[in-house]
C-alpha cells in the first residue's frame, strides 16, 4: 500500500512512485494558556494585537523570508447537515490567523467585519473564537489561502454536532474536540474514503441525508465527522487503497473544520 503523508502543521507531502497528491491545511494554533487573555473564550497564545473589526487595508511585504498582507473578512456559521448551508454570525468574536514564524495575529470581529494585519501568504490557519463562551457555536479552526479580496470565515454550529452526535448515540465531550472533515477530489465530495483514529470516540460517514457509524466510507457528499477527538493523528484511505496520514491538533472544546483534496 502506497503512503502519503500529508502534514497540516507544515502542508508537506512526501510522494511516492504512482502516488495521490493530498492536499491538506497546516496544524492550527496550539491551545490557550496562561499567556491568554482572560476575557471571552479560549484564545491562541502568543497573540499580537491587530485592527479591530472595521475597514480593509493594502497587503504588504513580510520579514524573514515570507510575505504578509492584511486582509479583511467576516463570519458565517454552517448548521446545515449537508455543512454546506451557512448564515451570518452577527455577535461579536475574537479572530485569529498565523502570521511569520507561527506568530498568532488576533483582532476581534464586530458581528460585521474583522481586519488582520500581517498574516502570512499561502495556506493559512485561522481560528474564530465567540466573545461569550456560552455561545451556541463552537470555536472553530479552518484554512484559507491567502491573500484572497474577501475572507469568510467558517464556525460549526454545536447543536448540529450534538444532534448528530445523539443521533449515533454520542453526547460531545466539552473536554474532547469535534473535527469535521469535507474531502473532495478537487472538483467533486469523494466517495469511498474511510478513517482511522486511535483518539476519536466515534467516526460518522455521510449516507443520506444523515450519517452512521456503521457505513465503511464517504457517500456522495464525501464528510467524515469525528466527535470526541483526543488525537491528534488520523489516517485516511481512499476507495483504491491509498492513505494519506494526516495530523491535526484536536483542542478540547473546539470544532476543527478541514477541506481536504485527495
Amino acid at each position: 500500500m502506497l503512503l502519503a503523508r500529508v502534514s497540516l502543521l507544515s502542508l508537506a507531502t512526501v510522494m511516492f512512485c504512482a502516488c495521490s497528491v493530498a492536499k491538506a491545511t497546516p496544524g492550527p494554533p496550539p491551545p490557550c494558556s496562561a499567556e491568554c487573555e482572560t476575557s471571552g473564550s479560549s484564545k491562541p497564545p502568543n497573540t499580537t494585537s491587530s485592527g479591530s473589526g472595521g475597514g480593509g487595508g493594502a497587503g504588504g511585504n513580510g520579514q524573514g523570508g515570507g510575505e504578509t498582507v492584511t486582509v479583511t473578512g467576516n463570519v458565517e456559521v454552517v448548521n446545515g447537515l449537508a455543512f454546506t448551508t451557512i448564515v451570518a454570525y452577527t455577535k461579536p468574536a475574537f479572530v485569529y490567523g498565523d502570521g511569520l514564524s507561527g506568530k498568532q495575529i488576533g483582532a476581534e470581529y464586530n458581528g460585521a467585519m474583522f481586519t488582520l494585519e500581517g498574516i502570512a501568504s499561502g495556506d493559512t490557519w485561522f481560528y474564530v473564537g465567540p466573545k461569550d463562551s456560552s455561545d451556541t457555536v463552537l470555536p472553530t479552526y479552518s484554512k484559507q489561502s491567502i491573500p484572497t479580496d474577501k475572507l469568510v470565515l467558517q464556525v460549526l454550529d454545536q447543536q448540529l454536532l450534538s444532534t448528530i452526535g445523539l443521533s449515533a448515540g454520542l453526547a460531545l465531550s466539552t473536554q474532547q474536540a469535534q473535527i469535521v472533515l469535507r474531502v473532495t477530489d478537487g472538483k467533486k465530495p469523494l466517495a469511498g474514503v474511510s478513517a482511522q483514529s486511535a483518539g476519536a470516540g466515534l467516526i460518522l460517514y455521510d449516507i443520506g441525508a444523515d450519517y452512521s457509524a456503521e457505513a465503511p466510507a464517504t457517500n456522495a457528499r464525501g464528510i467524515i465527522i469525528l466527535l470526541n477527538q483526543s488525537s491528534s493523528s488520523i489516517t485516511l484511505t481512499d476507495s483504491t487503497a491509498h492513505t494519506y496520514q494526516v495530523d491535526v491538533r484536536a483542542d478540547p472544546g473546539s470544532a476543527t473544520l478541514l477541506d481536504l483534496v485527495l
